[in-house]
């Protein structure tokens, strides 16, 4: 078990913010961190579905997180549980949004697990064996489903690379680039303070999409 407290005197506030679908393994953490000039930075958003919002918002004001005084979000991968509320935040604290550049397009929409089915089908179909009716199905339902987010202005989107140091209040922390549940997933690591943000490298009991990623 996380014990919150270990990372307060560290400016980090850690939000759980619920997911929608089981594959998940659970909520979504998104992690506010104390700025010096008394902005936050955000890592990761949540989902934007009504509820991960309104989690999302009760939560921040809950431990005086202030989402319109935000210097920088920083999302570790394209998935919607993890930049879902990144326009709506961006929009209202003019924050920008930063992303390893392999999973850009996946934050502005452009690879939709939809049409990525489509795309791709000949190779699931050959390659993996997933039969052709099974693909019919997931692709129906996928575009049939409801939108859980608000996709990001390419304006509003900046890059973020391995070895890159992000600097907080009170400590540093290195980006580790390590593709593999997506291609652009980023981890943060404070080495000094011994603490690693891993997002889904790691996901006790949780196997990996079945998508090409």
């Amino acid at each position: 078990p996380i014990d919150d407290a270990t990372f307060l005197p560290l400016g980090i506030r850690r939000l759980e913010i619920p997911v929608p679908f089981i594959e998940a393994g659970g909520p979504a953490n998104v992690y506010a961190i104390e700025d010096a000039d008394g902005r936050w930075s955000l890592f990761e958003t949540g989902i934007g579905t009504p509820e991960g919002v309104a989690a999302l918002r009760a939560q921040a004001s809950e431990h005086g997180v202030d989402l319109k005084r935000l210097s920088r979000i920083v999302v570790s991968h394209g998935h919607l549980d993890h930049f879902g509320n990144a326009q709506q935040l961006s929009e209202e604290s003019g924050a920008r949004v930063f992303v390893h550049q392999a999973d850009a397009a996946k934050i502005r929409g452009e690879q939709r697990y939809s049409t990525e089915l489509v795309k791709h089908r000949a190779y699931y179909e050959t390659q993996t064996g997933v039969p052709g009716a099974l693909l019919e199905e997931l692709s129906t339902r996928r575009a049939q489903s409801r939108e859980q987010t608000r996709y990001v202005d390419a304006e509003r989107i900046g890059f973020v690379n391995e070895g890159e140091v992000l600097h907080f209040k009170h400590f540093d922390a290195t980006v580790k680039h390590l593709p593999g549940h997506t291609p652009g997933l980023i981890c943060l690591h404070a080495e000094e303070k011994r603490v690693l943000f891993a997002d889904d490298p790691v996901l006790p009991g949780v196997w990996p999409n079945p998508v090409l990623d």
